[in-house]
């Protein structure tokens, strides 16, 4: 093996697919890259049996042949040096040589052949759904955040995916609040999908995604899933769950509602949860509704009390009710909105934040808590 490319270039592509290795996975090859090249094209790959992302680059293959390098010396070397181009040349087992104008590492590699196998999803009409990566990449962020993959309940890992000719429909929940986004865009689909992805994978999905907007091809097969674009395929397993109906938990009605500006809103329960987070507080915030104001209150012993005072167009009654000021920020951090609509019933009933198109609809249970 033996190739020539341009050092910028590969040290992107190798970002890419180290979104997919687990630095705690405790098998020494599936914290390295797999590196082929031929035809003038090096293909790097990262797998760690859960994710899987392959890419590819154009570069000058002097001998073809394929290799694994630990991700995190190529990508650090890659980093440091300025050097234009790089060139990777296979020596004596087991050292491969990368080097860039005068400056050299010999690394120590494992073989390809041990390095597994990424699941082939292959492409039919029946199995792709085609989406535009500004709406995949959105609906992901803007539902991730209320996941808890950590709760035995296996749908609490990550985020439910519907699809059908109409649009496509995310929704989250960890018990404590549920996030929903819906998206009214057509989709080219031959079936109704339905899958839930693994909060990891949409993770990385956000991450590697294109800046510009393109079209994304989704592969679903049994219980995996895949994308492709840009010379680039992702693959993850899908969690085998029954997602329970989100629907039930949706307040129908509301006792009062308000309209408050989210940047405005954000920073000032950011300045009051500044006052809960000792321990004995936990996170927990007081919000008051009354009149054209929204307070936002917390107390704690030992460092003092916030106060903080936000302007409102309120309609209905007057609330007190206390909620995870974590929560609360989650959701604000994801809304592009100017403005936010907050709708609620009273102090232990669920609290609902939502777009003024209602295409993003947040829920968040209040705490119940004792003076």
């Amino acid at each position: 093996m033996k190739l020539i490319c341009e050092r910028e270039s590969l040290l992107q592509k190798v970002l890419v697919v180290q979104k997919a290795i687990d630095p705690k996975n405790k098998i020494p090859i599936l914290s390295n890259i797999l590196l082929t090249a031929e035809n003038d094209t090096l293909t790097l790959t990262g797998y760690d049996l859960k994710i899987g992302i392959r890419t590819s680059i154009n570069c000058k293959v002097e001998e073809p042949g394929s290799l694994t390098i630990p991700y995190s010396i190529f990508s650090e070397i890659l980093s440091i040096w300025s050097g234009k181009e790089v060139k990777i040349e296979l020596l004596s087992s087991p050292q491969v040589k990368v080097s860039s104008d005068k400056n050299f590492q010999k690394i120590n590699y494992l073989e390809a052949d041990d390095y597994p196998n990424i699941p082939d999803l292959k492409e039919t009409e029946e199995s792709k759904i085609v989406i535009k990566s500004s709406i995949l990449k959105d609906s992901l962020r803007k539902t991730m955040f209320a996941t808890n993959p950590n709760d035995p309940r296996p749908f609490m890992g990550g985020v439910y995916m519907h699809v059908s000719e109409s649009g496509v429909l995310f929704v989250a929940t960890d018990g404590h609040r549920l996030a929903i986004k819906s998206n009214d865009e057509k989709i080219k689909l031959k079936t109704k999908t339905e899958m839930i992805i693994p909060v990891r994978a949409a993770t990385e999905i956000t991450k590697i995604l294109p800046a510009e907007d393109t079209e994304i091809k989704v592969l679903v097969k049994s219980n995996m899933f895949g994308l492709n674009f840009n010379n680039t395929s992702f693959i993850s397993k899908l969690i085998e769950a029954k997602f329970p109906d989100y629907t039930e938990v949706i307040p129908t009605e509301y006792k009062g509602r308000c309209i408050v500006n989210t940047q405005v809103l954000m920073n000032a329960i950011r300045a009051s949860s500044i006052m809960a987070q000792a321990r004995e507080s936990r996170n927990i915030i007081k919000l008051e509704i009354k009149d054209d104001i929204l307070i936002c209150t917390a107390t704690t012993q030992d460092l003092g009390t916030a106060y903080e005072e936000v302007k409102i167009e309120k309609e209905g009654i007057n609330i007190k009710a206390s909620f995870n000021s974590r929560y609360i920020l989650d959701i604000l951090s994801s809304i592009d909105d100017d403005e936010i609509l907050i709708e609620y019933s009273g102090p232990l009933e669920p609290a609902v934040f939502k777009t003024k198109d209602e295409k993003y609809t947040c829920v968040l249970m209040p705490i119940r808590f004792v003076e």
